[in-house]
């Protein structure tokens, strides 16, 4: 992945799923119970600061979705939790980190998509020329866990873009899925995954810290890989520097 001025997001869902309020909260720190029905799309921008993550990071410990605890909340009892599922430990080491002078902000083109069944044609036109999608499902209502694979479903066949699946409404305690049957899927089609909501605050920025530590370290991949080719093509064989060919005649 090469760097950008900005990284086109879009969110998908299900209607009532919580997408418009994970916005809100996000940009203006506010919650509504009553949010109007996104029409078409909105949009936004959010921007992440490399030197925040980098801390961040260090101080957890760990990912930024990890949160410090491998337990699934999947009842009241249990700890809030957001989780790469991936299982990828990238840590802001002084290699990695060298280049970030370059990388200081990680900023999102946010797409707010419509949940209702006709805009579902138009929404493909959202998605077009992402880098993430954010794919949201209300935990009290199975119905929308199914849109969502649907949805991811989708966008494995369109492109390769960076997926997080966004439990939501965590703080209704109302849990109509099997959130470790999630955590599997989540693992089993190499998707970021992620436990929010948006009514308390809980975990909506670490769903972009989470985004923004991806597309960092695919770049810094991506830069290594160039360098790598780079070197190797200024390497001199000296075996047949010290034979050359013969001319014929």
């Amino acid at each position: 992945m090469e760097k950008k001025s900005s990284y086109k997001t879009v969110l998908l869902g299900e209607s009532s799923v919580g997408k418009s309020s994970i916005v809100l909260r996000l940009t203006k720190d506010t919650f509504h119970d009553n949010t109007n029905t996104t029409i078409g799309a909105s949009f936004c921008t959010y921007v992440v600061n490399i030197n925040e993550l980098k801390a961040k990071s260090s101080n957890s410990g760990d990912t930024i979705g990890n949160a410090g605890s491998n337990n699934i909340n999947n009842n009241s009892n249990n700890k809030i939790k957001s989780k790469n599922s991936n299982g990828d430990h990238f840590t802001f080491n002084e290699e990695n980190y060298k280049h970030s002078e370059s990388l200081c902000n990680i900023k999102f083109d946010i797409w707010d998509t419509a949940g209702q069944e006709r805009y579902a044609s138009i929404v493909p036109l959202y998605y077009r020329g992402a880098t993430c999608a954010i794919v949201v499902f209300d935990i009290s209502n199975s119905n929308s866990l199914d849109r969502a694979k649907t949805w991811v479903n989708q966008l494995k066949i369109s492109s390769n873009y960076i997926i997080i699946l966004v439990a939501n409404k965590i703080d209704k305690n109302k849990f109509q899925v099997d959130m470790l049957e999630v955590q599997k899927y989540a693992q089993e089609n190499n998707l970021l995954f992620i436990q929010t909501s948006a009514k308390t605050g809980v975990n909506i920025k670490n769903i972009f810290y989470m985004l923004a530590e991806e597309i960092y370290k695919n770049i810094i991949n991506n830069k290594s890989n160039i360098d790598s080719k780079t070197t190797n093509k200024n390497i001199i064989d000296l075996d047949n520097e010290k034979h050359p060919k013969k001319n014929c005649c």
